[in-house]
């Protein structure tokens, strides 16, 4: 039963933006790059899980003024990381864009 929980926390802590992502201004200006993990429960290849990752995007991009025209994501990345719980957890890493406002 104990086994089970850990499991159930694991991915409900997986489902949260403010620990299983993050956005940081990139090298340039208007350049930005957003880091979400991939768990087994959200995987990399996951179109459901995309939207929400999106979702999770567009809230750091709001929350930090960031591109208030518009923005694109230029590069998405997926590497990798370890094995949890018998199970892949992904990093993804995307170049996100600021587009001119017309």
């Amino acid at each position: 039963m104990l086994p089970a929980l850990m499991l159930l926390l694991v991915g409900c802590a997986a489902a949260d933006r403010q620990n299983a992502s993050n956005l940081r201004a990139g090298p340039d200006p208007g350049r930005w790059t957003f880091t979400a993990d991939a768990p087994a429960s959200m995987p990399a290849n996951s179109a459901t899980a995309e939207r929400t990752r999106m979702d999770w995007l567009s809230a750091w991009m709001t929350e930090a003024n960031a591109c208030p025209g518009a923005w694109k994501v230029a590069n998405r990345r997926v590497f990798p990381q370890r094995i949890v719980f018998d199970a892949q957890t992904d990093r993804i890493v995307y170049e996100v864009t600021c587009l001119s406002a017309t």
